[in-house]
């Protein structure tokens, strides 16, 4: 008995190491140049090892000169990195349809608000919600909330002001968070945030606990984006429980108001209601308020944009001096500030789009192959369901594309330097039909 039991679990042990070295041949079967991995743990084993995905990948990157580039996840999952801008622009725009999913939030269903989110939504819903949301995002819509951004914007000077006269040094993180909130919650949502002006009110404090970047957030976020498998044993949440329990109660009690009022407010929420009109038989509640959640998180992460650039523009004095002047220059000759009075400060413009380069809101992109595709020249085939992903983060610290790279030096994006920037080398919010869809128009605005 305890013999045949032995014999059927060294079996049982064989077949699965000969499995696991012809998943290993994967790649070398295809003559796909690729890293060599280990036996079960791929070549993620070196994670643990960094202190972040983006610098793992941006090793990855570093590591080959070849346009594309195969590696292993966890129990040898093939997954391919593709290093070539032209390739990128030709898999992930020219033919988005082949790779028309995001490989995150599969199955996760314990969090709906995070499934559900347009980042992490399948197709046909996805272009559903994409097309109904692309409004918000009107030049009228933006000339509407960048009042909203500049009169948080005064808010935030009184604050500064104030915080000086008080306090030997100002917390700027906590400063740039309620900032953001602030603008979030007034401008999208509606709401009464007024974070600068009461200090840590209700809103402002589930903004951080949705926002909040500890060790643990991030290694759910990072499972939930790219391991959703094991995001799904584990009950990873990529939005934190309570504070989603609370603010979408607040979300869908404000839903609730707007709908039997005559008054229409024209922000996010009012766009999600009239939606529902129009896709109700389509779309679950749960998916439209989902999208409220995404442009919550997605808005928030200019707050890290903002405190990179300040930290940038203090270790770079002459970009700071450069800057007062333009932006002095450039205010003298108008009363009002607007929309199109921040688009003439042309090097406020340089310094943002050289932030975004060196510390990237994304460092990563991954795309799933929904069905077959052979890659143009070869006749290697990506399989359906194989992951792809690109390292922003190795793109944008490339030499090759960006001399210097560690160097902060905004003349990159000047008007003289910006067209000779390679094509499908600079992603600060993605690429492709699946982009962000509003980071580029509230980033530049309220980062500015």
């Amino acid at each position: 008995m305890y013999l045949l039991t032995a014999i059927i679990f060294v079996s049982i042990i064989i077949c699965l190491c000969l499995y696991i070295k012809k998943r290993n041949s994967y790649w070398k079967d295809l003559g796909v140049p690729y890293a060599e991995p280990t036996l079960l743990f791929g070549n993620l084993l070196s994670l643990l090892q960094i202190k972040s995905s983006a610098f793992w990948f941006r090793n990855l990157y570093e590591s080959t000169n070849h346009l594309f580039y195969g590696f292993f996840f966890t129990l040898n999952t093939p997954a391919l990195l593709i290093r070539d801008p032209e390739l990128i622009k030709q898999m992930f725009v020219k033919n988005s349809d082949f790779f028309a999913h995001r490989l995150g939030g599969q199955n996760c269903n314990h969090d709906k608000m995070g499934v559900n989110s347009m980042f992490f939504m399948k197709s046909p819903t996805w272009k559903i919600v994409r097309k109904a949301l692309v409004p918000f995002f009107s030049p009228y819509k933006l000339a509407n909330l960048s009042t909203i951004v500049f009169k948080t914007g005064d808010n935030l000077v009184a604050y500064i002001e104030s915080e000086m006269t008080t306090k030997p040094s100002i917390d700027v993180p906590m400063m740039a968070s309620m900032y953001t909130s602030d603008i979030i919650g007034t401008g999208l949502f509606g709401l009464s945030a007024e974070s600068l002006t009461h200090k840590n009110t209700r809103y402002y404090v589930l903004s951080e606990m949705l926002a909040k970047e500890s060790l643990a957030t991030l290694i759910e976020r990072f499972c939930f984006g790219v391991f959703p498998r094991v995001a799904q044993f584990l009950k990873m949440r990529f939005f934190d429980k309570t504070s989603t329990q609370i603010l979408k109660r607040i979300l869908v009690n404000t839903m609730e108001q707007r709908k039997s009022s005559t008054y229409v407010r024209g922000d996010f929420l009012d766009l999600l209601n009239s939606v529902e009109r129009r896709h109700g038989e389509i779309l679950k509640h749960d998916e439209l308020v989902a999208q409220a959640f995404q442009m919550h998180f997605a808005a928030h992460t200019s707050t890290n944009t903002i405190i990179l650039a300040l930290h940038e523009i203090c270790l770079h004095p002459h970009v700071q001096a450069r800057l007062r002047q333009e932006i002095t220059q450039v205010l003298s000759k108008h009363e009002v500030l607007s929309l199109r009075v921040l688009y003439d400060m042309v090097y406020l413009d340089m310094v943002v789009s050289e932030t975004l380069r060196k510390h990237p809101i994304a460092p990563i992109l991954e795309r799933v192959c929904t069905k077959s595709y052979t890659i143009p020249d070869t006749n290697i085939v990506i399989k359906k369901g194989l992951p792809c992903f690109v390292s922003v983060y190795g793109l944008h610290h490339n030499s090759e594309f960006f001399p210097n790279p560690e160097k902060f030096d905004p003349e990159r994006f000047s008007p003289e330097n910006r067209p000779n920037i390679v094509s499908g080398s600079y992603l600060p919010f993605g690429i492709g039909p699946r982009n962000c869809i509003g980071a580029s128009a509230f980033v530049y605005p309220s980062v500015r």
